[in-house]
């Protein structure tokens, strides 16, 4: 009957086709998505709505045209992680590129290729130790360090995880202050003093997670929820 859900508008209407870059609460109270364009042409888009307005506003192309695969926002900035995986048509070859949207000015102020990275995500952000802004961007054993008060890359982190090709879509802020994220059957944790945490082996791939109103991690597998104490 339209009430609950109850449509809101098309975003079709924009050229666009499959949030890929999934859809995140700001501390603003605006709803963030990153997308994919529509079948048949490369690009995405990084789009807000307004919860109280039912207002959509969408940045096509924030990173050129490529798809905005991943993002992570704080209270003033939006970090964007993009791929060149599109709709109707192969993935092309070339890396992927990372990006610092400004919530306030509504406008793009950092933009970089991320060297053998065809796939710029997952991503998260906290204050570190020092106070300052900083992302996470993993890429294999290693995680890229991006300040946001310093508008640069610092020294990545080494994060050896045995036997854990790939990572997962989701990173978590711990409630503890660090960010938390997924190595198939590990999972590791980056504290705000830049120290690196392995959990592990679990029985099971993890393959989403999140935590409760309790602050415990709830990890799913499969068909199978799981509760995992102690991080």
């Amino acid at each position: 009957n339209n009430v609950n859900p109850r449509h809101i508008a098309s975003i079709v209407e924009h050229g666009l086709c499959r949030p890929v870059g999934r859809m995140k609460l700001g501390r603003d109270g605006m709803l963030y998505s990153g997308w994919q364009a529509e079948y048949g042409r490369y690009g995405g888009a990084f789009v807000r709505l307004d919860p109280n307005t039912e207002k959509i506003t969408v940045w096509s192309d924030p990173l050129g045209p490529e798809a905005i695969a991943a993002f992570a926002l704080d209270d003033k900035y939006a970090y964007l992680g993009s791929n060149h995986s599109a709709n109707g048509l192969p993935t092309k070859d070339g890396d992927g590129s990372f990006g610092v949207f400004d919530l306030v000015a509504d406008e793009m102020v950092y933009r970089v290729k991320m060297d053998g990275d065809p796939s710029v995500r997952p991503m998260g952000t906290f204050i570190g130790a020092d106070g300052h802004r900083l992302v996470i961007v993993p890429l294999g054993d290693s995680a890229r360090v991006f300040d946001a008060d310093e508008m640069e890359f610092r020294d990545p982190l080494d994060v050896p995880t045995p036997e854990s090709p790939g990572d997962g879509e989701d990173m978590l802020n711990t409630p503890d202050g660090g960010l938390l994220y997924i190595r198939k059957n590990w999972l590791v944790k980056i504290t705000p003093e830049l120290t690196v945490e392995h959990f592990g082996p679990l029985p099971w791939n993890v393959e989403h997670m999140t935590y409760g109103s309790d602050d415990l991690l709830y990890v799913c597998s499969g068909p199978t929820l799981y509760r995992v104490d102690g991080v």
